[in-house]
């Protein structure tokens, strides 16, 4: 189970364009700059609002922005797929993230903490953000003191703006991504799957007797096919 919530926003040309990345090389982390709004209030701004105001605008002054994950304390939310583009990091000409040349936006995920009222970031959007990166860091082979960087670290802009003027803060939060990783790590090392803890022995020989399991793996994760064959054999046995 993800961390975060699917709520893609409608393909469009100012805040989903529908193009494919060419790649996940880094993880860009921004902010809103939006004090007080949450990640649902994002995803109605970027799919709706954002192409609403720009349609009534001429075309020099329309505005094409997102980032593919928004994070508050209560949720995070994915309005992009992961495989796609938003328009996230491509302002200006600064790239100092080589492997992010020429065009950020077709190489990194990006990932956008919100603000409370009084711009400040809540523990828990940021502890969410860094289960974020841990997970995306996963899925893409990240080492996240390297492959997460800063909006800032890319076009030179100022966001996320309380962790430019403090960059130990952002040091600090790759650093503690990474140890979440490496913690995760040694405890799936140190696990012996098919080893059944002492608390569950009762219960795991009572599933194994009624044949809801098949006896192997106790200590491993279960896969969603695996879930509805117990399943189904619950609603069977209910049904007898």
């Amino acid at each position: 189970m993800t961390v975060w919530i699917n709520d893609y926003i409608k393909t469009n040309r100012y805040s989903r364009p529908g193009l494919k990345l060419k790649g996940r090389v880094k993880g860009i982390l921004h902010y809103t700059a939006n004090p007080g709004a949450s990640a649902k209030n994002h995803v109605t701004y970027f799919g709706k609002t954002l192409i609403e105001q720009n349609e009534k605008l001429p075309e020099s002054k329309r505005r094409f922005a997102s980032a593919h994950i928004f994070v508050d304390k209560y949720e995070a939310r994915c309005i992009i797929p992961l495989d796609e583009v938003a328009y996230q990091a491509n302002d200006g000409s600064y790239r100092g993230i080589p492997e992010l040349k020429p065009n950020a936006n077709y190489l990194g995920i990006g990932v956008e903490m919100c603000q409370e009222k009084d711009g400040s970031f809540h523990p828990d959007t940021i502890k969410r953000t860094e289960d974020v990166f841990v997970e995306l860091s996963k899925m893409f082979g990240w080492d996240p003191v390297k492959d997460i960087v800063r909006h800032y670290d890319v076009t030179h802009k100022n966001c996320p703006a309380p962790w430019v003027t403090d960059g130990n803060k952002f040091t600090d939060f790759k650093q503690r991504v990474k140890n979440k990783m490496n913690g995760e790590i040694q405890m799936a090392a140190q696990r012996d799957i098919n080893k059944v803890s002492d608390w569950a022995k009762k219960d795991w020989e009572e599933a194994t007797v009624n044949g809801y399991f098949d006896g192997t793996r106790p200590g491993d994760n279960m896969t969603r096919e695996e879930m509805a064959v117990v399943v189904n054999r619950l609603r069977k046995n209910l049904g007898k």
